[in-house]
């Protein structure tokens, strides 16, 4: 199980620790140490399981997956009518599926390029939870995104 949650980070060659010998340029997301991996391999987890022919059993509250229909969160993010400088805007496809995603994963990673739209994504994500009577925490690694973050979703339409 651990070479199968093992990779090789691309260009790990270049880097300081890997010339120092002090790293194998690998990630390792299973620990055989501790029996650890990380939840959102869920479904990575089953494949493995399945492939090798292991019995296994989902402790409960860990498959937390709701059928999200697209069309709702949709509807769900035309209701905010969100706003970029006065001007309707409309929400692309992917940012749909993105904020479908990560509502029935209850937990998801999403990667998105520059300029693809994370603000949107964030922000109707954040409407969602607290519409819900949840508390959100968005961590960014500098203080000018915080303020370009608070920014967007004034211009979005949330006072």
């Amino acid at each position: 199980m651990t070479e199968f949650f093992t990779f090789e980070v691309p260009g790990a060659k270049f880097m300081p620790m890997y010339r120092n010998r002090m790293w194998d340029g690998k990630i390792r997301l299973f620990s055989p140490g501790t029996g650890q991996i990380y939840v959102g391999l869920l479904s990575y987890i089953k494949k493995y399981c399945k492939q090798n022919n292991i019995e296994y059993t989902i402790e409960e509250d860990v498959e937390n997956n709701r059928n999200i229909i697209l069309s709702d969160v949709k509807n769900f993010i035309r209701s905010l009518k969100p706003k970029s400088k006065g001007k309707s805007l409309k929400i692309r496809d992917y940012q749909l599926e993105a904020v479908q995603h990560a509502i029935s994963k209850n937990r998801a990673l999403l990667v998105s390029p520059t300029a693809s739209g994370k603000s949107l994504i964030i922000y109707a994500l954040v409407r969602y939870y607290h519409m819900m009577g949840l508390k959100t925490l968005i961590l960014v690694p500098t203080t000018s995104l915080v303020e370009q973050m608070y920014k967007d979703f004034e211009d979005y339409g949330w006072d």
